[in-house]
């Protein structure tokens, strides 16, 4: 029963993300939505400040010609994690300004941007 692993990693490392999305989905499938509930409210503090799940959600975002939102979501990563340079690649394609973000040194030292996520 994944359920029970799930609740075993998380006895063993509460900080282990995953085993916590994981039960949250068993105890949904299982129909105990309000326990999945409780566990799902420190999935999406955990995601929010995540920021690669924000960069992920901007390909969400561009599928569904949601411009404005995919460049909050590019800002709300770059926010977390301003070394990251592919999360810069994104931003000049999706603002019509430059980024007001000071660039990591790696996109100043002639990183390319990857735009190739726009192109899924």
């Amino acid at each position: 029963m994944a359920q029970l692993a799930y609740e075993e990693v998380v006895r063993i490392d509460r900080h282990d993300k995953t085993a916590w999305v994981g039960l949250t989905v068993a105890l949904t499938a299982q129909g105990r939505v309000e326990e999945a509930a409780r566990y799902g409210k420190k999935v999406e503090r955990y995601q929010r400040r995540n920021p690669y799940y924000n960069f992920a959600l901007v390909e969400a975002a561009f599928g569904k010609h949601d411009y404005p939102g995919a460049l909050g979501f590019v800002e709300a990563a770059i926010n977390l994690r301003k070394s990251d340079a592919d999360f810069y690649s994104l931003h000049p394609a999706l603002s019509p300004t430059q980024p007001n973000f000071p660039l990591p040194d790696a996109y100043q030292l002639g990183a390319a941007p990857n735009l190739s996520l726009l192109a899924r």
